[in-house]
């Protein structure tokens, strides 16, 4: 089945992969038999096979309870490609750098290597603005990183407050 989003991502200069947690990826079966995390790399390989520019791309790992053997296989398969969003996402700095004050759920959270609740929505899985402004920040800093840029370019977010982001574009310099 050939959809509008296998078109786009056929198409796409710079291809970033962001598949989240609902496929059982995030599986508390650690049996030997569990090979979700090989089943994840593979999944991801195969959609990089179908671009037109498979050596140009991103990972973003899993945000959530992700099993270090899956944050393992990914460092494996993509390395400078992956980003694991927990490494800044479940971290004071990020509250810090989108100008919240820290509450004492969040310091439990980050404690216990969570991502914090104000940069969740309700919902408790799903980020707000400001969580994805941070992994967009991220995923922005990985581009540069990565030299996908041929002029200086800058993040610019408008917004009115952390939890009120309005837009997110990349500009040149």
């Amino acid at each position: 089945v050939k959809t509008e989003a296998l078109d786009i991502a056929q198409a796409a200069d710079i291809n970033i992969i962001y598949i989240g947690e609902n496929g059982g990826w995030n599986s508390d079966n650690t049996t030997k038999n569990d090979n979700d995390a090989q089943d994840l790399v593979v999944l991801i390989e195969k959609m990089l096979s179908k671009t037109k520019n498979p050596e140009k791309y991103i990972v973003i790992g899993l945000q959530n309870g992700s099993q270090p053997q899956t944050d393992v296989a990914l460092s494996e398969a993509f390395g400078e490609h992956l980003i694991l969003p927990k490494t800044y996402l479940a971290t004071k700095t990020v509250l810090t750098d989108s100008g919240i004050t820290p509450t004492a759920n969040d310091l439990t959270a980050i404690e216990n290597g969570k991502i914090p609740p104000s940069i969740l929505s309700t919902d408790g899985v799903h980020m707000n603005d400001a969580g994805y402004a941070a992994l967009a920040k991220m995923v922005f800093n990985k581009m540069q990183e990565l030299g996908y840029y041929s002029e200086p370019v800058r993040l610019v977010s408008k917004h009115s407050d952390a939890n009120d982001l309005k837009e997110m574009s990349i500009s040149r310099a």
